[in-house]
Protein backbone atom coordinates (compact mmCIF):
# COMPACT_ATOMS: atom_id res chain seq x y z
CA UNK A 1 0.00 0.00 0.00
CA UNK A 2 2.56 2.50 0.90
CA UNK A 3 4.70 2.04 -2.33
CA UNK A 4 0.92 2.88 -4.21
CA UNK A 5 0.69 5.78 -2.20
CA UNK A 6 3.99 7.04 -3.07
CA UNK A 7 3.84 5.88 -7.25
CA UNK A 8 0.57 8.11 -6.31
CA UNK A 9 2.20 11.16 -5.17
CA UNK A 10 4.93 10.69 -7.98
CA UNK A 11 1.82 10.89 -10.52
CA UNK A 12 0.68 13.94 -9.24
CA UNK A 13 3.94 15.49 -9.07
CA UNK A 14 4.56 14.47 -12.74
CA UNK A 15 0.41 15.87 -13.70
CA UNK A 16 1.69 19.12 -12.00
CA UNK A 17 4.39 19.60 -13.95
CA UNK A 18 6.92 19.77 -11.08
CA UNK A 19 8.87 16.40 -12.41
CA UNK A 20 9.17 14.48 -15.51
CA UNK A 21 8.82 10.49 -15.63
CA UNK A 22 11.92 9.83 -16.46
CA UNK A 23 12.88 11.45 -12.70
CA UNK A 24 9.96 10.08 -11.00
CA UNK A 25 11.29 6.26 -12.52
CA UNK A 26 14.81 7.52 -10.92
CA UNK A 27 13.36 8.15 -7.60
CA UNK A 28 11.83 5.25 -7.69
CA UNK A 29 15.01 3.59 -8.27
CA UNK A 30 16.93 5.15 -5.54
CA UNK A 31 14.05 4.56 -3.07
CA UNK A 32 14.13 0.91 -3.73
CA UNK A 33 18.14 1.29 -3.09
CA UNK A 34 18.80 3.54 -0.24
CA UNK A 35 15.33 3.95 1.22
CA UNK A 36 13.47 6.95 2.91
CA UNK A 37 10.26 8.67 1.98
CA UNK A 38 9.61 9.58 -1.97
CA UNK A 39 9.60 12.99 -1.63
CA UNK A 40 13.15 13.16 0.20
CA UNK A 41 14.20 11.22 -2.56
CA UNK A 42 13.39 13.98 -5.06
CA UNK A 43 14.92 16.40 -3.18
CA UNK A 44 18.34 14.72 -2.70
CA UNK A 45 18.14 14.11 -6.77
CA UNK A 46 17.73 17.98 -6.96
CA UNK A 47 14.53 17.19 -8.58
CA UNK A 48 12.62 19.49 -7.07
CA UNK A 49 13.03 21.70 -3.47
CA UNK A 50 11.95 20.96 -0.34
CA UNK A 51 9.93 24.34 -0.80
CA UNK A 52 8.37 23.30 -3.69
CA UNK A 53 7.30 19.57 -2.23
CA UNK A 54 5.61 21.59 0.52
CA UNK A 55 4.09 23.75 -1.62
CA UNK A 56 2.44 21.14 -3.48
CA UNK A 57 1.62 18.60 -0.41
CA UNK A 58 -0.23 21.78 1.04
CA UNK A 59 -2.51 22.72 -1.22
CA UNK A 60 -3.16 19.18 -2.80
CA UNK A 61 -3.74 17.43 0.31
CA UNK A 62 -5.31 20.84 2.67
CA UNK A 63 -3.39 19.12 5.40
CA UNK A 64 -1.72 22.06 7.52
CA UNK A 65 1.52 22.70 8.09
CA UNK A 66 3.74 23.85 11.06
CA UNK A 67 6.76 25.55 11.57
CA UNK A 68 8.86 22.92 14.13
CA UNK A 69 11.36 25.69 15.27
CA UNK A 70 8.46 27.96 16.77
CA UNK A 71 6.70 25.07 17.91
CA UNK A 72 7.39 23.88 21.75
CA UNK A 73 6.70 20.30 21.81
CA UNK A 74 6.17 18.87 25.51
CA UNK A 75 7.87 16.12 27.23
CA UNK A 76 5.33 13.53 27.41
CA UNK A 77 4.36 14.01 24.14
CA UNK A 78 7.61 13.66 22.69
CA UNK A 79 7.76 9.96 25.14
CA UNK A 80 4.94 9.09 23.22
CA UNK A 81 7.47 7.85 19.83
CA UNK A 82 10.82 6.64 21.12
CA UNK A 83 13.60 7.68 18.98
CA UNK A 84 14.14 4.72 16.76
CA UNK A 85 10.72 5.24 15.33
CA UNK A 86 11.23 8.73 14.84
CA UNK A 87 14.24 8.52 12.67
CA UNK A 88 12.70 4.83 11.00
CA UNK A 89 9.19 6.41 10.19
CA UNK A 90 11.04 10.24 9.57
CA UNK A 91 8.30 11.80 11.81
CA UNK A 92 8.45 13.81 14.96
CA UNK A 93 4.68 13.86 18.21
CA UNK A 94 3.79 17.60 18.58
CA UNK A 95 0.39 17.52 20.45
CA UNK A 96 -1.56 14.97 22.18
CA UNK A 97 -5.34 15.55 22.06
CA UNK A 98 -7.86 13.87 24.32
CA UNK A 99 -9.05 11.56 24.61
CA UNK A 100 -6.34 9.38 21.98
CA UNK A 101 -5.23 11.77 19.23
CA UNK A 102 -1.56 12.29 18.46
CA UNK A 103 -0.61 14.97 15.69
CA UNK A 104 2.66 14.32 14.28
CA UNK A 105 4.59 16.13 11.64
CA UNK A 106 5.47 14.54 8.77
CA UNK A 107 6.65 15.31 5.04
CA UNK A 108 4.59 13.16 3.12
CA UNK A 109 0.92 12.94 4.78
CA UNK A 110 -0.44 10.80 1.57
CA UNK A 111 1.68 7.67 3.07
CA UNK A 112 -1.67 6.25 4.70
CA UNK A 113 1.18 2.88 5.11
CA UNK A 114 2.65 4.66 7.54
CA UNK A 115 0.16 6.47 9.40
CA UNK A 116 -1.86 3.54 9.64
CA UNK A 117 1.30 1.61 11.12
CA UNK A 118 1.90 4.13 13.46
CA UNK A 119 -1.42 4.25 14.63
CA UNK A 120 -1.28 0.65 15.39
CA UNK A 121 2.41 1.00 17.01
CA UNK A 122 1.18 3.74 19.64
CA UNK A 123 -2.65 2.73 19.71
CA UNK A 124 -3.43 5.98 18.98
CA UNK A 125 -5.18 7.93 16.35
CA UNK A 126 -2.95 10.05 14.14
CA UNK A 127 -3.24 13.41 12.41
CA UNK A 128 -0.60 14.21 10.60
CA UNK A 129 1.02 18.22 10.29
CA UNK A 130 3.02 18.93 7.18
CA UNK A 131 6.37 19.91 7.37
CA UNK A 132 9.80 19.19 5.89
CA UNK A 133 12.12 16.65 5.85
CA UNK A 134 14.89 18.48 7.04
CA UNK A 135 13.12 21.01 9.78
CA UNK A 136 11.97 17.32 10.63
CA UNK A 137 15.21 15.78 10.94
CA UNK A 138 16.86 19.18 12.69
CA UNK A 139 14.15 18.46 14.73
CA UNK A 140 14.71 15.47 16.15
CA UNK A 141 18.28 15.40 16.45
CA UNK A 142 17.28 18.65 18.60
CA UNK A 143 14.90 16.98 20.80
CA UNK A 144 15.88 13.10 20.92
CA UNK A 145 19.90 13.74 20.70
CA UNK A 146 20.23 16.81 22.89
CA UNK A 147 22.43 18.31 19.64
CA UNK A 148 21.37 22.19 19.52
CA UNK A 149 20.14 24.37 16.63
CA UNK A 150 23.43 26.02 15.04
CA UNK A 151 22.13 29.46 17.04
CA UNK A 152 22.40 28.26 20.35
CA UNK A 153 19.07 28.57 20.76
CA UNK A 154 15.41 26.60 20.88
CA UNK A 155 14.11 29.48 19.47
CA UNK A 156 14.44 30.71 16.13
CA UNK A 157 15.92 33.67 16.03
CA UNK A 158 14.22 37.08 14.11
CA UNK A 159 16.11 37.84 10.45
CA UNK A 160 15.46 41.57 9.52
CA UNK A 161 17.17 42.94 6.37
CA UNK A 162 19.19 45.02 8.92
CA UNK A 163 20.53 42.15 10.89
CA UNK A 164 21.22 40.68 6.66
CA UNK A 165 23.20 43.77 5.71
CA UNK A 166 25.20 44.41 8.52
CA UNK A 167 26.10 40.87 9.57
CA UNK A 168 29.71 39.90 9.07
CA UNK A 169 29.03 35.96 9.65
CA UNK A 170 30.86 33.39 7.87
CA UNK A 171 28.00 33.26 5.83
CA UNK A 172 27.49 36.97 4.90
CA UNK A 173 31.10 37.35 4.02
CA UNK A 174 30.69 33.98 1.01
CA UNK A 175 27.71 35.66 0.01
CA UNK A 176 29.03 38.99 -0.55
CA UNK A 177 32.17 37.09 -2.27
CA UNK A 178 29.87 35.71 -4.24
CA UNK A 179 28.01 38.96 -5.16
CA UNK A 180 31.40 40.69 -5.81
CA UNK A 181 32.27 38.03 -7.90
CA UNK A 182 28.94 38.73 -10.30
CA UNK A 183 28.32 34.82 -9.41
CA UNK A 184 25.04 35.79 -7.44
CA UNK A 185 22.69 39.38 -7.43
CA UNK A 186 21.91 41.28 -4.11
CA UNK A 187 18.42 40.39 -3.78
CA UNK A 188 19.25 37.02 -4.29
CA UNK A 189 21.90 36.79 -1.42
CA UNK A 190 19.07 38.58 0.54
CA UNK A 191 16.39 35.73 -0.02
CA UNK A 192 18.80 33.31 0.71
CA UNK A 193 19.00 34.64 4.04
CA UNK A 194 16.26 35.44 4.55
CA UNK A 195 15.72 31.58 4.03
CA UNK A 196 18.18 30.60 5.58
CA UNK A 197 17.13 32.18 9.14
CA UNK A 198 13.46 30.68 8.36
CA UNK A 199 14.66 27.02 7.49
CA UNK A 200 18.65 26.57 8.60
CA UNK A 201 20.93 24.73 6.63
CA UNK A 202 24.41 26.71 4.96
CA UNK A 203 24.10 29.94 2.85
CA UNK A 204 25.48 27.77 0.11
CA UNK A 205 22.92 25.43 0.32
CA UNK A 206 20.11 27.78 0.47
CA UNK A 207 21.60 29.78 -2.73
CA UNK A 208 21.54 26.34 -4.73
CA UNK A 209 17.69 25.65 -3.39
CA UNK A 210 16.39 28.99 -4.73
CA UNK A 211 17.85 28.63 -7.99
CA UNK A 212 20.69 31.61 -7.13
CA UNK A 213 23.86 29.28 -8.16
CA UNK A 214 24.35 25.93 -9.17
CA UNK A 215 25.95 23.31 -6.91
CA UNK A 216 28.90 22.91 -9.78
CA UNK A 217 29.15 26.97 -10.00
CA UNK A 218 29.61 27.31 -6.37
CA UNK A 219 32.09 24.30 -6.11
CA UNK A 220 34.24 26.12 -8.64
CA UNK A 221 34.39 29.73 -6.77
CA UNK A 222 34.90 27.66 -3.23
CA UNK A 223 38.06 25.64 -5.03
CA UNK A 224 39.42 28.05 -7.42
CA UNK A 225 38.29 31.78 -5.49
CA UNK A 226 38.86 31.05 -2.50
CA UNK A 227 41.71 28.28 -2.22
CA UNK A 228 39.24 25.45 -0.49
CA UNK A 229 40.70 21.64 -1.43
CA UNK A 230 38.37 19.25 -2.80
CA UNK A 231 38.40 15.82 -1.65
CA UNK A 232 37.32 12.59 -3.77
CA UNK A 233 35.20 10.65 -1.28
CA UNK A 234 35.32 7.57 -3.84
CA UNK A 235 39.09 7.19 -2.37
CA UNK A 236 37.84 7.19 1.34
CA UNK A 237 38.01 4.00 3.35
CA UNK A 238 35.09 4.98 5.84
CA UNK A 239 35.90 2.56 9.25
CA UNK A 240 33.86 2.07 12.29
CA UNK A 241 36.18 4.10 14.17
CA UNK A 242 36.08 6.61 11.89
CA UNK A 243 32.53 7.05 11.28
CA UNK A 244 32.24 7.41 15.55
CA UNK A 245 33.28 10.85 15.86
CA UNK A 246 30.24 11.93 13.73
CA UNK A 247 27.22 9.91 15.10
CA UNK A 248 24.53 9.42 12.23
CA UNK A 249 22.16 12.46 13.40
CA UNK A 250 25.22 14.85 13.30
CA UNK A 251 26.38 13.92 9.78
CA UNK A 252 22.40 14.45 8.64
CA UNK A 253 21.81 17.78 10.42
CA UNK A 254 24.92 19.58 8.95
CA UNK A 255 25.96 17.56 5.98
CA UNK A 256 29.46 16.80 6.76
CA UNK A 257 30.87 13.13 6.86
CA UNK A 258 34.11 12.69 8.94
CA UNK A 259 37.34 11.46 6.17
CA UNK A 260 40.58 11.57 8.96
CA UNK A 261 41.14 11.60 12.05
CA UNK A 262 44.66 12.25 13.70
CA UNK A 263 46.77 13.74 16.33
CA UNK A 264 43.40 15.61 17.92
CA UNK A 265 42.46 17.02 14.32
CA UNK A 266 39.54 15.64 12.54
CA UNK A 267 39.30 16.08 8.81
CA UNK A 268 35.55 16.48 7.36
CA UNK A 269 33.92 16.85 4.37
CA UNK A 270 31.02 19.12 3.34
CA UNK A 271 29.47 21.31 1.07
CA UNK A 272 30.73 24.95 2.26
CA UNK A 273 34.22 24.30 4.44
CA UNK A 274 33.76 28.56 4.91
CA UNK A 275 30.74 27.78 7.21
CA UNK A 276 32.75 28.75 10.54
CA UNK A 277 29.59 28.40 12.40
CA UNK A 278 29.48 24.43 11.70
CA UNK A 279 32.91 23.54 12.14
CA UNK A 280 32.58 25.83 16.14
CA UNK A 281 29.40 23.31 16.29
CA UNK A 282 31.20 20.39 15.02
CA UNK A 283 34.32 21.48 17.16
CA UNK A 284 32.23 21.84 20.04
CA UNK A 285 30.86 17.97 19.95
CA UNK A 286 34.15 15.94 19.01
CA UNK A 287 36.31 18.26 21.38
CA UNK A 288 38.90 17.87 17.96
CA UNK A 289 39.96 20.50 15.64
CA UNK A 290 38.28 20.38 12.67
CA UNK A 291 39.96 20.85 8.86
CA UNK A 292 36.88 21.04 6.17
CA UNK A 293 36.84 20.12 2.72
CA UNK A 294 34.83 20.62 -0.30
CA UNK A 295 32.62 17.80 -1.52
CA UNK A 296 29.20 18.32 -3.55
CA UNK A 297 25.60 17.24 -1.73
CA UNK A 298 25.24 14.48 -3.63
CA UNK A 299 28.67 12.85 -2.93
CA UNK A 300 28.64 13.15 0.87
CA UNK A 301 24.29 12.33 1.03
CA UNK A 302 25.78 9.44 -0.89
CA UNK A 303 28.58 8.37 1.94
CA UNK A 304 25.68 8.57 4.53
CA UNK A 305 23.07 6.53 2.50
CA UNK A 306 26.08 3.58 2.47
CA UNK A 307 27.52 3.81 5.17
CA UNK A 308 25.25 4.72 7.73
CA UNK A 309 22.00 4.00 6.67
CA UNK A 310 22.63 0.83 4.17
CA UNK A 311 25.75 -1.03 5.23
CA UNK A 312 26.77 -2.88 8.46
CA UNK A 313 29.67 -0.94 9.67
CA UNK A 314 31.38 -4.26 11.32
CA UNK A 315 32.50 -5.37 7.88
CA UNK A 316 35.55 -3.07 7.65
CA UNK A 317 39.75 -3.85 7.57
CA UNK A 318 40.26 -3.73 11.17
CA UNK A 319 43.83 -3.41 10.67
CA UNK A 320 43.38 0.12 8.81
CA UNK A 321 41.50 2.56 11.08
CA UNK A 322 42.34 6.24 9.92
CA UNK A 323 41.59 6.77 5.88
CA UNK A 324 44.19 7.64 3.39
CA UNK A 325 42.41 10.15 1.44
CA UNK A 326 42.89 12.00 -2.33
CA UNK A 327 42.75 15.62 -2.25
CA UNK A 328 41.53 17.39 -5.66
CA UNK A 329 41.58 21.15 -6.73
CA UNK A 330 40.92 20.14 -10.17
CA UNK A 331 37.44 20.45 -11.06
Amino acid sequence: MGGCMTKKLGERLVDAGLITTEQLELALKRQKRCGGLFGSNLVLLYMITEDELLAFLAKSTGVKSIDLKSFPIPERVLKMMTKGMVEKYNVIPVAYKKPNTLEIACADPTNIAILDELSFITGRNIVPLLSTYSSILEAITRYYSGVPFTNGSSAPQECTDQQIVLSETGHKRLGQLLVEADMIQPHQLNRALKRQCQQGGVIGRNLIEIGAISEQKLKMFLARQMGVKEVNLSQVFFSRELLEYIPLEVAEKYHVVPIAAKDGELSVACLDPTDFSILDQLQFYTGMKIKAFLASYAAINQIIDQYYRSIPLGKENPAESTPSITISTDL
